[in-house]
């Protein structure tokens, strides 16, 4: 009896076993070849950064707390895209939510891998402006598609994102003087880099706040629309 439950178990599982381990697989494969192609140590490959560098735990902390924001953005975005009922009252939320997943899902792997920092201009050599003027577009195209559903939504911290974003890009870009210091609590600090990602784990933090809010009030609604009652924002 338990080998039958087992066995219709692991038939009912076949697609989610493809679509885990399948990709897994494809990806160490191509690690193999990357080291044996290119002579990159494995390990710079699988082991945490930090580890691989032999630099102390705390390296890159802020980085790695946007990257948390970023994914878990991302996924409830996308989670929200999924449940939420399939039907035309729905269909412009499922289509706004699916969008959000998407760019912010490419938000973090930018973030996550120094697309517009590294990979592009070094390695594919599109600079950095262009890559820059690439986003904007994408986000005012997005902003105009869904003008009349943002407006819908408590969207405060979404403009509040965006004037973080634009700060920490402009002091990317216009401030050059290496040795700017802030002077805080009679403790100096590299003013430009406490800046500039100072301004951008707000951006990241306001953009993830404005997505998380609105996917949790929209599901809210959709669980509460049979009794008729309308949620404060």
């Amino acid at each position: 009896m338990r080998k039958l439950v087992l066995h219709r178990e692991f038939q009912a599982s076949i697609p989610w076993l493809v679509a885990v381990y399948l990709p897994t697989l494809i990806a160490l494969y191509v690690l193999i070849e990357v080291n044996l192609r290119t002579g990159i140590p494995v390990a710079f490959l699988t082991r945490d950064p930090a580890a691989a560098m032999n630099a102390p735990f705390y390296v890159g902390i802020f980085s790695n707390v946007g990257i948390l924001f970023w994914c878990s953005t991302a996924a409830i975005c996308l989670f929200s895209y999924r449940v939420l009922p399939e039907n035309t009252n729905n269909r412009e939320w499922s289509l706004f939510f699916l969008s959000s997943g998407l760019i912010t899902g490419w938000l973090l792997l930018d973030d996550l891998f120094l697309f517009h920092e590294e990979v592009f201009p070094e390695y594919l050599f599109i600079p950095q402006k262009v890559v820059f003027a690439g986003y904007g577009v994408l986000i005012i195209t997005f902003l105009a598609r869904f003008k009349a559903t943002i407006l819908n939504t408590a969207f405060l911290f979404l403009l509040l994102s965006f004037g973080f974003f634009g700060m920490s890009i402009f002091v990317d870009g216009l401030i050059k003087v290496k040795d700017f210091h802030i002077e805080f609590i009679a403790v100096g600090f590299r003013g430009r880099h406490l800046l500039e990602d100072g301004f951008k784990l707000l951006g990241i933090v306001s953009w993830s706040a404005y997505f998380m809010r609105t996917c949790l009030l929209q599901l809210r609604q959709q669980l509460h629309a049979s009794s008729g009652v309308q949620l404060e924002r």
